[in-house]
């Protein structure tokens, strides 16, 4: 008999997957050969959410993978009922447990060499679905616990591939809807406060912001006397902003940041990046103390190595 964890009691089930009755094993996948329809898709999905509630986080986004590679024209009934499942891997990434025992990996990495290292069948439908979920782990997973294979890049030339360039591989190599599907939880979240916006294409800030929208980044500009940058509005204070923020990247000194700490603390971003010249140790201090992570990095820096 092969086998199995049982499912965890405490562990709620992935919204985006299908909850069998009981612990499944590899044992369900066997029956269907090379065979990858509509079929071997549930069941795939179906698997994956078992692993999940196994507490294997990192097998069931392998399992996903597979699901993936089903050989679907877009029609299927299954879809109705268990779209492609990129929210799924969303909410895995999002809902980990950073441990030994609930192993994930470096998901990051993971989907790097799947994206540059595929093999067909339908090589290039696959490669860039790899790549779609890629994007999903950047969003999610910090750089710094989960960093690309620069040795990969740098050595076999790798280009980290653009959200549009994502969207755009889908909707030519994907099925119907897809494109959609995936732009839809890739813009879940992540938005940007750029805090000292500034509507001078010189300035490191416009800048910034030209390249986080260009990266499918939702930013928002704050700043006490414009009203517009890049067509975007702009809010006079922190105070203002009222959608949840992943990131706040500063362009003000700590002259000005430093008696914002309440209002960044308030803001309840999950980081706050320090650019060149606006590093504080005072505030940064602050802000780890409440729980939020900081960076002192360029971000123009961070897009350009897809270390973002």
């Amino acid at each position: 008999m092969p086998e199995f964890r049982p499912h965890l009691s405490d562990w709620e089930p992935c919204p985006y997957l299908p909850v069998p009755h009981e612990p499944l094993t590899h044992l369900v996948m066997a029956p269907f050969g090379k065979g990858r329809g509509e079929d071997f898709y549930e069941t795939a999905l179906t698997y994956a959410g078992s692993l999940w509630l196994q507490g294997l986080p990192a097998r069931s986004l392998l399992l996903i993978n597979r699901a993936l590679g089903a050989d679907l024209t877009g029609d299927e009934s299954i879809l109705e009922t268990w779209p492609l499942p990129y929210a799924a891997v969303r909410w895995i990434l999002e809902n980990r447990v950073d441990d030994e025992a609930h192993f994930i990996g470096n998901p990051r990495r993971h989907y790097q060499h799947l994206a540059t290292r595929m093999v067909p069948p339908r090589k290039t439908q696959r490669s860039w679905r790899a790549w779609a979920c890629w994007y999903l782990s950047v969003q999610v997973l910090p750089s710094e616990d989960y960093p690309a294979d620069e040795l990969q890049i740098r050595n076999e030339g790798v280009v980290e591939p653009t959200p549009a360039q994502i969207g755009e591989a889908l909707e030519s190599h994907g099925i119907s809807g897809e494109r959609v599907l995936w732009e839809r939880v890739s813009n879940k979240t992540e938005t940007v406060v750029v805090l000292g916006a500034s509507d001078r294409p010189e300035r490191y800030a416009h800048k910034a912001i030209l390249q986080l929208m260009d990266h499918g980044l939702q930013v928002i500009p704050v700043h006490p006397r414009l009203n517009e940058v890049a067509g975007l509005s702009v809010m006079a204070t922190l105070d203002t902003v009222e959608a949840p923020v992943d990131t706040v990247t500063l362009y003000v000194n700590p002259k000005i940041s430093e008696p914002m700490a309440n209002a960044l603390v308030a803001l309840k971003p999950r980081r706050v990046i320090f650019n060149p010249g606006t590093e504080s140790a005072e505030l940064s201090a602050r802000l780890q103390q409440a729980g939020i992570a900081t960076e002192d990095a360029c971000t123009l820096v961070l897009l350009a190595t897809g270390q973002y």
